[in-house]
């Protein structure tokens, strides 16, 4: 890897070493990762650009270098890499402070293509409905417990259906984890443009899906501070509560489960945290309604 770095970009490297598929290094000051990547030339070039318009809001993202040809895409031995230069690292992990800096700050960026959730959520559902059909024999977990999900997912698609235009669009990842450090989160390959409420919410389904013994009522004050300081819309509370709705951390397990990355009993780290996560969203969303009027979403309503 050491000549194909001088190769294609011109840089001596010493002190490689792999981290799953990707490679860091030094170069004479410089910290450096060499990723892999199923993006496209013009796809990195626009997260490139959009990775320069917030540092001119002062948000250190981390860099993308083009090899010698000026490319952002170097194939090596078969496989695409981008070349990305780094301040911050894999040691320090984000806070809910750093997400509420990020998504504010970048914010400001002209930003006006709304995303459109709902048919993006059908889609998923749909698709997964498609294979539970002709692979859930061999998942009796999954099939146990699939249509509980889908039923969430399906309630957060009906509240899309009240939402209006005021909400802010911001840039956010991909899929954020409780977990995720610097490196990741500065990341360019892990941006999208969504509203500023997407990287909270998927933070905090992280968070309580992740962690055990985790303190409930201190965990939901936090999340309702959150909220307030935010000064969030009624359209971004609906989305938020949608976002809360919606099972994506199930739907990623499944997803993994169905190829084989993870064994099928991991899903019972989900299911039997339900009545929890249930208690949350009631609460959350009962607490929304004290200074908004929301839709009404009869069980959240229903005392436990």
């Amino acid at each position: 890897m050491k000549n194909a770095i001088f190769y294609y970009y011109q840089l001596s490297s010493y002190d490689i070493h792999k981290i799953d598929k990707a490679y860091f290094f030094k170069s004479s000051s410089y910290d450096l990762a060499l990723i892999p990547t199923m993006l496209d030339n013009k796809e990195i070039e626009d997260l490139n650009n959009l990775s320069i318009r917030l540092m001119n809001l002062g948000i250190e993202t981390n860099q993308i270098i083009y090899n010698k040809a000026n490319l952002p895409i170097t194939n090596i031995d078969g496989i695409n890499y981008v070349l990305i230069k780094y301040n911050k690292g894999k040691d320090q992990i984000i806070t809910i402070n750093d997400i509420m800096y990020f998504s504010n700050i970048t914010t400001r960026i002209d930003l006006k293509e709304k995303i459109k959730w709902k048919k993006l959520w059908i889609d998923k559902i749909d698709y997964m409905e498609y294979q539970i059909t002709h692979f859930g024999k061999s998942n009796p977990k999954i099939r146990e417990s699939f249509s509980y999900y889908v039923g969430l997912g399906e309630n957060a698609i009906s509240l899309i259906n009240s939402l209006g235009e005021n909400y802010a669009m911001s840039v956010q990842h991909t899929r954020l984890k409780h977990d995720c450090n610097f490196f990741e989160f500065y990341n360019p390959l892990n941006f999208v443009v969504d509203s500023r409420v997407r990287d909270v919410c998927e933070y905090i389904k992280s968070k309580f899906f992740s962690i055990k013994n985790l303190d409930m009522d201190s965990f939901i004050e936090s999340v309702e501070d959150y909220i307030v300081n935010q000064k969030y819309s009624r359209d971004e509370l609906i989305l938020f509560l949608s976002r809360l709705l919606f099972p994506t951390y199930y739907f990623d397990l499944y997803e993994q489960i169905v190829v084989g990355l993870k064994d099928e009993m991991s899903i019972n780290l989900i299911i039997d945290r339900v009545n929890n996560y249930e208690k949350f969203l009631k609460r959350i969303y009962l607490y929304m309604c004290t200074f908004v009027s929301m839709p009404d979403i009869e069980w959240l309503k229903k005392n436990n």
